[in-house]
């Protein structure tokens, strides 16, 4: 049995999520940068400057749900993340044409997500921090996993 997008955005562990996002969520969304894009004070140059800070870790995004993916041992979870990698890979595609609609060509967008120019420090540090945690954090619960399997081998082994 798949998730179904209802099934996953509700249940305590969103409420647990909510609850720790927040005082960041509500300072982002009443802070001076949504301040300056909902009453038009950002200037043409910032809000492309934005755009294109921004934009390769929206693209990368769909690689570290991937990364998930493949640790995902149910069917139910397995979904959740097919389904949420499309959605994700949308919102690439679409940052890219909201990009076009700022005067930012799409090779300019698709260069600085594919690495050919650099990025601020701290995209730059978001998007690695996510790309090496996300595989490390697979390897470090198998590690957990065998070093479990091995001790429960010993105990039974003690009992025979």
């Amino acid at each position: 049995m798949g998730a179904s997008e209802l099934s996953v955005i509700t249940g305590p562990w969103t409420d647990n999520l909510r609850r720790y996002v927040r005082p960041y969520w509500d300072h982002l969304l009443n802070g001076p940068w949504a301040e300056g894009v909902t009453r038009g004070r950002l200037t043409l140059a910032e809000m492309q400057g934005w755009m294109i800070q921004l934009y390769p870790f929206i693209h990368a995004f769909p690689k570290f749900l991937a990364e998930a993916l493949i640790k995902c041992e149910d069917d139910y979870s397995r979904s959740f993340y097919i389904m949420n990698i499309r959605v994700e890979k949308a919102h690439a595609e679409q940052w890219l044409w909201m990009g076009a609609g700022f005067g930012i060509p799409r090779d300019t967008m698709l260069a600085l997500a594919n690495g050919l120019q650099p990025l601020l420090r701290d995209v730059q540090s978001l998007t690695d921090w996510l790309g090496i945690s996300t595989p490390k954090a697979h390897l470090r619960r198998r590690s957990q996993q065998r070093a479990l399997r091995s001790r429960v081998s010993q105990v039974i082994s003690h009992e025979k």
